[in-house]
């Protein structure tokens, strides 16, 4: 069974920056994620996902949530032992259960501060990052901070592998939003190498097939300001 319409997401899983010798292994694994981020005016929200892991990672991912590779936590005790290293995040939901060879996981996190969700997203802060300047917000993404280099055959095998699998990524806030993606300065660019951002007044939705963000020539940078 391959998880043909489940959503992969980076964050709370792996940094793409670390794509290596992991990859395949997590490729193989069958691995889809679906994640929505909604902030309130005061900072505070939920995030939601869903994971559709094959046992294969499941075995793996059976640790404690983003203290080592890959950090992906998927029982009811990963979260909660990644939720208490990091202040304002409690698990409002958590279910598993299993469909055939895989095991699908749906969990939602309240969070009282965006301090709080870039923890939660990244710990080491490398690939989140959140500040307030001027009365405006700002969050920035690294989906691919450093292309993957590999050879073609490998490139096609993954790609092949990764066939079908979709990045969905989005983020709601109750006021307004501006969007954007940016080079490692902080730039706006035209466009990305991989995908494109769908802006709203108040949200931001980013959809892209993984072999293409995956094997993105260039980095892919999200910021939004709100």
């Amino acid at each position: 069974m391959r998880c043909k319409h489940c959503n992969y997401v980076v964050f709370t899983t792996i940094r793409l920056v670390v794509f290596t010798t992991a990859l395949l292994f997590l490729l193989s694994s069958c691995i889809g994620i679906t994640s929505g981020i909604v902030i309130r005016n005061d900072g505070s929200g939920t995030i939601d996902m869903i994971y559709m892991v094959s046992d294969s990672l499941d075995a793996v991912g059976r640790q404690d949530g983003n203290a080592r590779q890959p950090p992906l936590p998927l029982s009811r005790n990963d979260f909660e032992k990644t939720l208490s290293r990091i202040d304002g995040l409690s698990l409002k939901s958590y279910k598993s259960e299993r469909q055939g060879q895989h095991v699908l996981v749906t969990a939602t996190l309240d969070f009282a501060g965006i301090d709080a969700l870039a923890a939660f997203l990244d710990e080491s802060r490398q690939t989140v990052t959140y500040t307030e300047r001027n009365g405006k917000k700002e969050l920035v993404f690294t989906f691919v901070d450093v292309p993957v280099n590999v050879g073609v055959n490998e490139q096609a095998l993954f790609t092949e592998a990764l066939d079908g699998y979709m990045f969905d990524f989005s983020v709601k806030t109750q006021g307004t939003m501006e969007a954007a993606f940016v080079d490692q300065n902080g730039n706006a660019l035209n466009a990305s190498a991989a995908g494109n951002i769908n802006t709203q007044n108040d949200s931001v939705s980013y959809q892209v097939p993984m072999a293409d963000l995956v094997f993105s020539k260039e980095p892919v940078i999200l910021k939004i300001i709100f």
